[in-house]
Parts: C-alpha cells; sequence; structure tokens
C-alpha cells in the first residue's frame, strides 16, 4: 500500500528525472501511478492500517490535475470494499504541484516564454528544457544579463574579444565564471541549432561564443648560463608557447619532467632547456618549433601512468628518450616503492621501445617478490638519490654525442 508521502517521493524523483523533457511537452499524459491496494488478506491481518490508509488518502489535499481513481471490490467475508486504487496527474504542472514545486516549474515557464518572444526561432522542440535547472535558480537580473549577453554573442559570432572585454552592461568575468557559462554556451547553441553544445569546458565556451583564448603557457627552465643571455638571464619562466617559439636560440637538447620540485634543483647542463610539468598536455609542446630541432628526454615516475605519458609524448616527438625510467633504476630504489593508485592500461605500447614495454607489462602484472600488495608498484622522481640523478642528466651530453642512434617507434636504434 502506498501512502500519500510514498507517492509524493516518487512523483517527485519523476519530475527530477523528467523536468528537462516535460517542460518541452514530452511525456505521456495523464500520468498514472497505482497505489498498490490492501488485498483481502491485508485487511483481515490488518484492518487499522488499512482504515489508517484510506483515510490518509481521503485527508490528502489534491490540487487541480491529480486525482485518485477508486474501485469497488467484493470480497469474501468482508463485503463490498471501495478503496483507492490509482493517483492520475493531467500535466508536469499538476506532478510540481502535488510535490511542492509548482513555484519552481512556474518561474521557469515564464522565463522560457521570454527566450522564446525574445528569439522566436526557439520553439518547444529546441530543447530549452536543458536550460531547466538554471533557470530555476538564476535571478532576474542574471536572466536579464544571459539575454543581454547572448543577444551580442549572435550579433558578434567572431569578435575574437577576450571573455573580459565584452562590451556588455553588466558582464563580467566572475559573473560567466560564477556558474553562468554553460547557460549562455547553451543558449547560444541552441540559438545556432547546435544541440549537442554543452559549454562544459572553457574552450569550447570560448570558441562556440567566437571568444579568444588565453594563451597557452608552458613552464621552462633555461639550463644553460649562455642560453640565459638570450632571454634577460632568466632561469625559470612561464610564456605562452608562441612566444617561446620566436625566441631566438637553438639548444641542443630539450628534457621534459614532471615533477617540479625536482626541477628546481637541476643543475646547469650545456645547451639544454628544461619543460616543466605538461603531462598527458605534452602535445602541447609541439607548437615550439626549437624543440623539434634538439635531441628530446623524459624524466618522470616509474609507474603506468609515467609510461603512458612518455608514449604520448613520442607522438609528438617520435624520437624522445627515457631518462631514470628503466627496470634498473626500479630495483636500484626497491626501497622506496609506493602503490599506485590505479594501474593505468592506455599507454600506446608500439610507442615504447622493447625495454619499456615490458617494463610497463611488469608494472601492470604486479608479481614482485616480496610485494604483498594488491594494487602495483610506483617510484617517483623526488625519492632517487639526486646525486645519482644529477650524474645520469650530465651524462645526457655523452648520450647526444653517439652518431646515428635515435629514437624511432619500432624501437630500433
Amino acid at each position: 500500500m502506498l501512502s500519500p508521502p510514498d507517492v509524493r517521493s516518487w512523483a517527485s524523483q519523476r519530475l527530477t528525472n523528467q523536468r528537462r523533457t516535460w517542460i518541452d511537452g514530452g511525456g505521456t499524459w495523464p500520468l498514472t501511478r497505482g497505489l498498490e491496494p490492501p488485498t483481502a488478506a491485508d485487511i483481515r491481518a490488518g484492518l487499522d492500517g488499512v482504515t489508517k490508509w484510506t483515510s490518509a488518502w481521503t485527508a490528502t489535499r489534491l490540487p487541480p490535475g491529480v486525482r485518485l481513481g477508486r474501485e469497488t471490490f467484493l470480497m469474501r467475508g468482508i463485503g463490498s470494499q471501495t478503496m483507492p486504487v490509482r493517483i492520475e496527474f493531467d500535466s508536469p504542472r499538476a506532478v510540481a504541484d502535488f510535490t511542492g514545486d509548482v513555484s519552481a516549474w512556474d518561474g521557469v515557464q515564464r522565463r522560457r516564454a521570454a527566450l522564446m518572444e525574445r528569439w522566436p526561432q526557439l520553439t518547444p522542440a529546441s530543447g530549452l528544457g536543458r536550460l531547466y535547472d538554471w533557470l530555476s535558480k538564476a535571478t532576474d537580473a542574471d536572466v536579464d544579463r544571459l539575454l543581454a549577453v547572448t543577444a551580442w554573442i549572435v550579433a558578434n559570432p567572431r569578435s575574437g574579444l577576450y571573455l573580459r572585454q565584452l562590451p556588455v552592461v553588466g558582464i563580467d568575468t566572475k559573473w560567466v565564471e560564477g556558474g553562468q557559462r554553460r547557460a549562455i554556451a547553451m543558449l547560444v547553441g541552441l540559438l545556432r541549432g547546435d544541440v549537442d553544445v554543452s559549454g562544459e569546458t572553457e574552450k569550447d565556451f570560448l570558441r562556440l561564443c567566437g571568444l579568444r583564448a588565453p594563451a597557452t603557457r608552458v613552464r621552462v627552465m633555461v639550463l644553460d648560463p649562455d642560453l640565459r643571455g638570450v632571454v634577460g638571464n632568466m632561469r625559470d619562466f612561464y610564456a605562452p608557447v608562441v612566444e617561446l617559439s620566436a625566441i631566438p636560440w637553438a639548444p641542443r637538447a630539450t628534457l621534459f619532467l614532471e615533477n617540479v620540485i625536482s626541477a628546481h634543483s637541476l643543475p646547469d647542463l650545456e645547451s639544454t632547456v628544461a619543460v616543466v610539468g605538461l603531462g598527458r598536455a605534452v602535445s602541447v609542446a609541439a607548437e615550439i618549433s626549437w624543440i623539434h630541432c634538439t635531441d628530446t628526454f623524459y624524466w618522470g615516475d616509474i609507474d603506468t601512468d609515467g609510461l603512458e605519458i612518455l608514449s604520448l609524448a613520442r607522438a609528438t616527438f617520435p624520437s624522445i628518450r627515457s631518462v631514470l625510467m628503466d627496470y634498473s633504476t626500479l630495483q636500484r630504489y626497491r626501497s622506496r616503492w609506493v602503490t599506485e593508485s590505479q594501474a593505468n592500461r592506455q599507454a600506446n605500447r608500439a610507442r615504447l621501445s622493447p625495454e619499456e614495454r615490458a617494463l610497463y607489462e611488469a608494472l601492470l602484472a604486479n608479481d614482485w617478490d616480496g610485494w604483498e600488495e594488491e594494487r602495483g608498484v610506483r617510484l617517483e622522481q623526488e625519492r632517487l638519490d639526486w646525486f645519482h640523478v644529477e650524474g645520469e642528466l650530465r651524462g645526457l651530453s655523452a648520450r647526444r654525442t653517439v652518431a646515428g642512434h635515435s629514437f624511432r617507434a619500432d624501437g630500433l636504434e
């Protein structure tokens, strides 16, 4: 037997799940829910409970558009019994009224109607229901701003302005980034007929609105004193990739590494520049032209994530070589292993050398003598002895002078 609170909870859940579809005219009406009325056995076993159940429904206020369906049953030994058997809702508004959400529903309806009045090309089938949550929570001032900024973007689809430069009264970066970005993107997308727009990421939002994205910035550490002279004696700085690419120098080696703490300790190395902390975004560095003219090296953690990033780096820099990411280094620091949170199986094995591939497979297999953890092993960069690290890095110059040896995707030298 479903009580009024049971049905109210059910109706509230249906409203939550379907409100975006219903506001756009979807759904099949009336919406009916059976109340699972008591059987004769139920009545004989607990007449008081059945009486309370029927009384509860009799006392329940049903808003317009909601009604109870009753039926009369002839039960042996009990006689005729008339009781509620179903509840019916004529419309989504009736559901909202029954659950106590009618104010929000009516508010969204009014604001949706205002959007369709402002842009007649928006119809009930346009998908405005996707804005339901935003429309139900926004202030009137927020709605006015949404209309204003959307109108400006539609009129200026390729302005090339930064978000901060939008010439719309009341619009600033904090307002947009404070929860309005997705609403703007979705409304602009609907006006352009793009029903798949989400506007979830900043990049997609800026592209959709024809705005300029802030330049991608990369952190570099200039390890050669002579090269530092070219950039005002700076050793550690961030710069947009376009500006980095325009630096008039010709390093002979580029070292990619992840750990910032280790990067701070890097020694001076002849004709070498370090690129720090790109992780899986290593392809960003492809736009820095001079890197392609250098010997490239990658130093990351010895774990499945580190080897996956190495495989991504090889997609952009096919000849990149790993540093301190081999089996012997892993075994040398066995006492410093920690557990990897989750195995990463996404590395492109074809881009790993035979030795790297074997190490990757061993990490995935997690079958190490004396290691009883369910999760795999991980050797972090900063756990290596620095004298060992520095010696290996200083040996990069020697490795670069071996003629005719460069890594290929097939693992041959």
